[in-house]
């Protein structure tokens, strides 16, 4: 079976027997211009602001053209004419796809839930409820119709209610309203001096004797209080500091206070102002949390965009700062709270009395104890050499603000951190690279920035409620403001979404989406082994074998003895003639971050030009070399910088 535009669609949109859906599709994994088309049906068709083909000018289509070429009815010669246009325009190629795709679904019987049956039935009666009427005397004597004829559809008239059904509420909130404010009055009413059984208190007592009454004798109950009285008014016979001191309980030993959490929950987390997901292990998906939520033992919270959530953990408060990942874990006896941290950045507010909060990194645990109400920031860093393909050991880096910070890892002798000040904690178990600098400021600042705040919210307006969380992130990674795309491409790498991420490198006239992707992917790098297995299927999958080995070279980058090489550059500059856009642009940006120099007007989009030449010049003159031997890259930033 030949592989041509109309069985690509069909193979698409799954019309074909499943002998030709083999067939098919052992011939688009063996063309690379296939796969390119795929992935370009795809985007045309979920593109946003594409029009239809025009009915006039030189790009005009007869819909019935595109009607007989689905049929299979135009001639050989106009459907190659067809296909052409089809493979030069996007909008003729989304008009076909799509139309495709809508023939296809016709013919399906549609799937209604039971429940859904159920109710409309039960809406309203249907006709054969409704009784015949009797025959009317000016047509008795007309024969009887063959079929009965049909009745219109009513509905049932609501009965009448009964009288006490409608007057005895009425009534019995009458009555209520009587008793309360008969009640009111009684309470309020003073009682007359001459009423029977009332007996003048003693400021009426001091009243009459003003007026020149003579007052009733004290009784021998009056007598008795005003003895008592007297003896309650005599000074203590002890000294004042004794009596308080032997009232003042004992101080209870210092522990800490942990409020009662319900049975199986380790703490909550706040009602996010960001965008805070937990992950499902039974669906494999994630959920987006809105309110109030309780946390458990093992539940895995990611925290998305520029903004912050907050999570408490029995007496204390945990700040998840950015693009976070993270686990949470039951803390033991005196302890303020364990985590495994995965990614990103935290901060620790110190408990009253101070306990230690347990990081784990990977197989190590690390206790960090912050003074009293003082904030700790920690931070993961994921680091790789230029050149490797598997990132070494994760470290972890700790901020203090103020005070003195205890630190214990497994393995490591306990050290005191003073604030203002940071220190590392490296992959062999010690601590190094000890700096005495104030910390960042998303340690101290309770707010994320302006710029933060605003571009957090903007990629929150795509999360909406029912629909999956990489749904929400690839309609954001289409979005106007570049700045909203750079979050969406990298929060879509740390939901998962790797396979959505590769074929941005090839996404032509887009080189803001396809240099956030070249970052995200090196820092997809420094997750590990497995990241990078999964990587490098991804790229085999879209780009064949053979080119996926150079892409794959060029997100890795270069040793500092390959950078050092003149063949390097020689190849670099080669690869900006490339016919896959992706290879020129990460070839581009591999020049430029070697050289120091910028794009020399060279665009990826239009190699062809004065900037080719530039590069080209350079080259052949043995002026491109490295400025500076690479260092380690940082896999933990993950956000682009912006460009202003």
């Amino acid at each position: 079976m030949r592989l041509t535009l109309r069985t690509l669609l069909a193979w698409l949109d799954d019309t074909l027997s499943p002998a030709e859906v083999r067939e098919i599709g052992k011939q688009v994994a063996e063309s690379p211009f296939a796969k390119e088309l795929v992935e370009r049906v795809h985007r045309v068709t979920r593109q946003r602001r594409l029009t239809v083909p025009s009915k006039n000018g030189p790009d005009a289509t007869d819909p019935n053209l595109v009607a007989s070429y689905l049929d299979n009815e135009l001639p050989p010669e106009e459907v190659a004419e067809f296909e052409k246009r089809c493979l030069t325009s996007d909008v003729h190629l989304a008009e076909v796809a799509s139309v495709h795709q809508i023939l296809s679904l016709i013919g399906q019987k549609a799937k209604v839930p039971t429940e859904a049956r159920h109710r409309m039935y039960h809406l309203i009666k249907g006709r054969e409820s409704v009784a015949p009427r009797a025959p009317r005397a000016s047509h008795a004597l007309e024969p009887e119709p063959v079929s009965e004829p049909i009745q219109p559809w009513i509905t049932p008239e609501p009965p009448r209610q009964q009288w006490y059904g409608r007057f005895l509420p009425a009534a019995a909130v009458m009555l209520l309203i009587v008793l309360f404010c008969w009640s009111a009055w009684m309470s309020l009413t003073p009682s007359p001096e001459g009423m029977p059984g009332f007996e003048a208190g003693p400021i009426a007592k001091a009243s009459i004797a003003k007026k020149g009454k003579a007052p009733a004798p004290p009784t021998e109950l009056e007598k008795t209080a005003a003895g008592k009285e007297k003896e309650a008014i005599k000074p203590p016979t002890t000294e004042p500091g004794k009596e308080l001191a032997a009232a003042t309980p004992e101080p209870a030993p210092e522990s800490v206070m942990k409020p009662d959490l319900p049975a199986g929950t380790l703490g909550k987390a706040e009602k996010p102002s960001g965008i805070l997901l937990r992950y499902d292990p039974e669906r494999r998906e994630w959920d987006q949390l809105t309110a109030e939520t309780p946390l458990k033992d093992k539940d895995r919270l990611l925290n998305l965009a520029q903004l912050r959530s907050t999570l408490e953990l029995g007496a204390t408060k945990v700040d998840l700062v950015g693009e976070t990942d993270l686990i949470v874990l039951p803390a033991a006896a005196q302890q303020a709270g364990r985590l495994e941290l995965g990614q990103g950045r935290v901060v620790l507010t110190g408990t009253t009395p101070a306990a230690p909060f347990a990081i784990q990194l990977g197989k190590k645990t690390i206790e960090i104890t912050p003074p009293s109400g003082a904030l700790v920031g920690v931070e993961r860093v994921n680091l790789r050499s230029p050149g490797a393909l598997v990132a070494s050991d994760p470290t972890l880096r700790i901020y203090a603000n103020e005070g003195e910070v205890a630190l214990q890892a497994d393995d490591a002798k306990e050290t005191p951190l003073s604030g203002p000040g940071s220190i590392t904690f490296d992959s062999e178990g010690a601590w190094t690279s000890v700096d005495k600098t104030p910390p960042p400021g998303w340690v101290t600042e309770a707010k994320p920035s302006p710029y933060d705040l605003q571009v957090g919210e903007q990629l929150q307006r795509y999360f909406r409620p029912g629909r999956s969380v990489l749904a929400n992130l690839v309609e954001a990674i289409e979005d106007d403001q570049k700045d909203v795309r750079r979050l969406a491409i990298s929060a879509t790498r740390s939901a998962g979404g790797i396979a959505l991420i590769v074929p941005l490198l090839h996404q032509e006239e887009n080189p803001v989406s396809r240099r956030a992707a070249i970052h995200v992917l090196r820092a997809h790098l420094g997750e590990g082994s497995e990241a990078s297995r999964e990587l490098h299927s991804q790229l085999e999958s879209t780009f064949g074998v053979e080119l996926a080995e150079r892409v794959e070279k060029l997100l890795a980058g270069f040793t500092p003895k390959e950078a050092g090489e003149e063949a390097t550059y020689k190849k670099l500059v080669d690869d900006l003639s490339s016919p896959e856009v992706a290879v020129r642009e990460l070839s581009l940006e591999t020049l430029q971050s070697l050289t120091g120099r910028d794009e020399l007007g060279y665009d990826p989009d239009h190699p062809t030009g004065k900037g080719l030449t530039a590069w080209k010049n350079l080259s052949n003159a043995h002026e491109l070399r490295a400025v500076a031997t690479p260092q380690p890259e940082k896999g933990q930033d993950i956000t682009p910088k912006v460009e202003k």
